[in-house]
């Protein structure tokens, strides 16, 4: 199972190294941390994030950024994941401009630097976000994967609009291209079809007798029902 992602930009190296240590013991279990020092190389790192489906959960990154505006970094960044949290890394002399910053920029939250010790000054705000971004991609980005002739991958779709749980159906035919980039695959082989892809790239091949989403709906706790 891929891990989503803890994303921290930030400049100065040892302040760097010390939120990477303090989010990797607190959160490794869950989430990979990656690091970078400038908002160029970062962004690199996104676009290979993308590429990979990964899911990111939180940006941090630095209100000044050395090498390019944070409000371009910003936009690029959440062109490739919109969402995403992102959290200002800011010092304690930017009160006045972080606060005008979150609003021109639609932060959710900041931290000040050096965010010691972590149990007050860190933990607490990622708690927080990471609990609105668990809610937010719990059944968004759902996807399903089969063939408009195929009994087992309607009962799925049938499942999914019947317990209100949103999700993007990929028909094998018409979007064989996608398919193969998401199933990692050089040929579709039907008989592995229909395949649910959650949002942290998990996959569940023809899925019977189960929910596929394995969540609780707020509409209904039905069951696909099918043949083992």
């Amino acid at each position: 199972m891929r891990k989503p992602v803890l994303f921290i930009v930030e400049d100065n190296q040892d302040l760097l190294k010390q939120i990477q240590r303090d989010l990797e013991r607190k959160y490794g279990e869950e989430y990979r941390v990656i690091t970078t020092s400038s908002g160029r190389d970062a962004l690199t790192n996104l676009q290979q994030l993308r590429n990979e489906d990964a899911l990111v959960a939180i940006i941090f990154v630095d209100q000044q950024l050395s090498d390019m505006p944070v409000g371009e970094f910003l936009k690029k960044a959440r062109a490739m994941f919109n969402d995403a949290k992102v959290a200002f890394l800011t010092t304690i002399g930017e009160g006045e401009a972080t606060v005008d910053a979150i609003k021109k920029f639609h932060i959710d939250d900041f931290l000040t630097k050096p965010c010691q010790p972590p149990e007050q000054n860190l933990y607490p705000v990622v708690n927080d976000l990471l609990a609105d971004w668990e809610a937010r991609v719990s059944v968004e980005g759902l996807r399903v994967i089969g063939s408009r002739f195929s009994s087992e991958a309607h009962q799925i779709r049938d499942f999914l609009v019947r317990n209100c749980i949103p999700f993007d159906w990929l028909e094998v035919d018409q979007d064989e291209e996608e398919v193969r980039r998401i199933l990692n695959v050089s040929e579709v082989q039907s008989s592995r079809l229909p395949v649910v892809v959650f949002p942290d790239g998990t996959k569940q091949t023809r899925p019977t007798n189960a929910q596929p989403t394995d969540k609780r709906s707020a509409c209904g706790e039905d069951r696909v029902e099918g043949s083992s």
